[in-house]
């Protein structure tokens, strides 16, 4: 998948599926870094990642890791797989996403 049919997804989950806006739920005030492991570029995935963008008022820093927990714990015994490969497109297009004040890893 090519980044631009990463954006059309994003687009497509935007258009298609209610994101919950920022003033229809709490604020997540103090909420200053978020780790995602196991991040998979599948709706909900994405989904989560665009609410707490847009609701985590204080954000600093989000990591998204597409590699399972397992990885994590064997890493000599996984590979960078397809859908890692494009679990890590989907996450460079919410790159764009992102809040200027926030660091996107």
């Amino acid at each position: 998948m090519a980044l631009a049919g990463s954006q059309l997804f994003i687009d497509q989950i935007k258009a298609r599926e209610k994101v919950p806006k920022v003033n229809e739920y709490p604020n997540h005030q103090h909420l200053k870094e978020v780790e995602i492991i196991g991040y998979g570029g599948g709706l909900y995935d994405t989904k989560l990642v665009i609410y707490l963008l847009e609701s985590a008022v204080a954000l600093d820093k989000i990591v998204i890791n597409p590699r399972s927990p397992a990885v994590l714990a064997w890493p000599f015994m996984f590979k960078d797989g397809k859908k890692e490969r494009r679990a890590r497109k989907v996450a460079l297009q919410l790159k764009k996403e992102r809040p200027i004040r926030a660091e996107f890893v």
